[in-house]
């Protein structure tokens, strides 16, 4: 009765009906077949009665583990509706504030200043963040200078500014085939007008300036990813001046950049609700997490499973003694 008895049944059940299927293995002829099929009936009595039995302790088992699992569902679902809105509403600042931080590695003490010039250009505080963190970051591979480094972070986001202005195509979508470009890939940055395969580069005054007569494939990275971004900003600015243009597109971009910082604004204001409150859930979220691991423990005791094998991996003695079962 009860638990105690429930994998008692479930042995004897199996116990009989493997007996009986065994006989069948081994008879011979028809007349031994019969035989064994006739033994099987009463082994199939015993299993029913055996799962009877089971059903019954496992209803018992349910009425205890269904409990607790409900509670803990409920427990769980009403902890994620309450922290959902929070953290749904300050996903902004967290990621301006990881943005911020990359910019901050990259320019180090002029991130300010670039900041500062970024807004003064009318561009919302995370559009700045996101494109100063990015293009710094990629450039530094070949600038190891602070202020040269900063500075051209400065261009090839004004290059960037200007290209989205005259082509009617969002920051975000500039930025990204900009970024491609220096990178080497040639495909998204052509829409752009802006070329950067290699015969096309080495065509720029850019490449006559930095490559001191060598052909591409004898410069090494750093000029070569130098030639790569005074091409670009050459080709911006000869195809579109160096002006934002005075256009729809330019005004609906100067709106859509104030509509960002509303949004942002908004945000940072969860950003302290949120971080004060993450210790608190994630320690709640480690005691949920233990309670329906021993849950999920007592499970595989009933079916007679080993937990820590089927979900952490069998260890080098446990598969040695699989092997020599299968051996035998």
């Amino acid at each position: 009765k009860g638990l105690g008895g429930l994998r008692d049944r479930l042995k004897d059940a199996g116990a009989s009906v493997t007996a009986s299927l065994s006989e069948i293995r081994g008879a011979k002829g028809l007349g031994g077949v019969v035989s064994g099929l006739a033994a099987l009936r009463p082994a199939a009595g015993i299993a029913s009665s055996s799962l009877k039995g089971f059903g019954t302790a496992a209803s018992g088992a349910a009425g205890m583990v269904g409990g607790l699992g409900i509670g803990l569902g409920v427990l769980t679902a009403a902890l994620g509706v309450a922290t959902y809105g929070i953290y749904s509403a300050s996903q902004e600042a967290v990621r301006f504030e990881a943005n911020l931080g990359r910019l901050n590695m990259q320019l180090k003490g002029s991130s300010r200043e670039f900041m500062t010039w970024a807004r003064g250009m009318g561009l919302a505080k995370s559009t700045a963040a996101d494109m100063g963190a990015t293009y710094s970051t990629l450039l530094s591979s070949f600038i190891g200078n602070n202020d040269e480094l900063t500075k051209q972070t400065k261009e090839i986001v004004q290059a960037t500014r200007v290209v989205a202005s005259a082509t009617g195509r969002t920051i975000e979508d500039t930025t990204e085939r900009i970024r491609s470009g220096l990178l080497g890939n040639t495909e998204a940055i052509e829409d752009l007008g802006v070329f950067v395969n290699i015969s096309m580069i080495e065509s720029t005054n850019a490449f006559k300036k930095f490559a001191n007569g060598k052909h591409w494939d004898q410069l090494d990275f750093r000029v070569q990813q130098q030639i790569r971004l005074a091409a670009i900003l050459e080709q911006s600015y000869a195809r579109y001046g160096n002006q934002l243009q005075q256009n729809v597109m330019t005004k609906q971009t100067l709106l859509t950049e104030q509509l960002k910082d509303i949004k942002l604004n908004l945000s940072q204001a969860f950003l302290p609700i949120w971080d004060a409150i993450l210790p608190a859930l994630t320690a709640l979220a480690e005691g949920l997490a233990t309670v329906t691991e021993n849950l999920a423990r007592f499970s595989y005791w009933l079916r007679g499973w080993d937990y820590d094998e089927r979900t952490q991996g069998a260890t080098e003695s446990t598969i040695k003694q699989t092997e020599a079962v299968q051996d035998q």
